[in-house]
């Protein structure tokens, strides 16, 4: 049987991303977090934005507590309650001074942030998938750029086909990945916010895919089909002012779009191109 290990590695050599793909995981008690070997704790108040990059950049495990994490990220990673903070960060006002202006579109922010509900988990635990660290991830995240992720979006969608809807909050973008996953078991794919790029460390061009460890298998084997039907990565540019017929995938050249189709044929206004 292929362990999340193998995939994941095959996935990053597939799409060529240039960061591990991780796992997410919620632990029931610290010490469960404290018997796992070689698991790097930051040894400082971090927000949680900054595990994950430095868990795949790094290529380590990295896990924390309540302890650990910012008070409104642990609300987010079902850490903390949101009724335990302060009433600025319950109603949103805090956030009056950067992403908002009326404490009305304040609280509708806070109310659409999807947060993992408080049930007794005392720790998390990110790590890249790797046979060291054996351990069962809620999520699996993929870093990666528009071009790669949606290599990822095709496979899924190669087989079972369904539209897929993405969302944004704003800032606290983990929320719609890695939250929306864990609580729907649908992959969701987001564009990092502000805090993520300035203190998470992700790069300007990067992007995130949450998607269930269930699928992971789907993911890489409908990539490979993909591949096997000529579509390639990295994708060759043909030109902005090529024509594209003689370089058209030959899968097309059945289609009733085709320059040479018999309809394109009857229907005034096309040229016809000779082949």
């Amino acid at each position: 049987m292929t362990t999340l290990a193998e995939m994941g590695k095959e996935l990053e050599d597939l799409l060529r991303l240039r960061t591990r793909v991780i796992g997410f995981k919620r632990l029931w008690k610290e010490k469960d977090l404290d018997s796992m070997p070689n698991v790097y704790r930051m040894g400082h108040y971090s927000y949680f934005c900054q595990l994950p990059t430095y868990c795949r950049n790094k290529g380590v495990p990295v896990g924390a507590t309540i302890d650990d994490v910012m008070a409104s990220c642990c609300t987010v990673v079902g850490l903390r309650d949101i009724r335990d903070v302060p009433p600025e960060g319950q109603d949103g006002s805090e956030f009056m001074a950067t992403w908002v202006q009326t404490r009305e579109d304040a609280k509708k922010r806070i109310d659409s942030i999807q947060r993992i509900p408080v049930d007794g988990h005392e720790a998390i635990l990110l790590s890249p998938l790797t046979d060291e660290v054996e351990f069962e991830p809620d999520v699996i995240l993929v870093y990666g750029t528009p071009a790669q992720l949606m290599f990822i979006v095709n496979a899924l969608q190669l087989t079972d086909y369904e539209v897929f809807q993405f969302y944004s909050v704003g800032e606290t973008a983990c929320s719609d990945s890695l939250v929306r996953c864990y609580l729907t078991g649908k992959p969701h794919l987001t564009i990092p916010c502000y805090g993520e790029r300035r203190l998470g460390g992700v790069a300007e061009d990067e992007i995130v895919f949450a998607i269930p460890p269930g699928v992971l298998q789907k993911v890489v084997d409908n990539t490979k089909e993909l591949f096997k039907r000529t579509l390639t990565y990295p994708i060759r540019h043909l030109g902005i002012d090529t024509d594209p017929v003689p370089h058209v995938n030959i899968h097309y050249r059945k289609s009733w779009s085709y320059p040479t189709s018999d309809w394109m044929r009857s229907h005034r206004g096309y040229k016809v191109h000779k082949e």
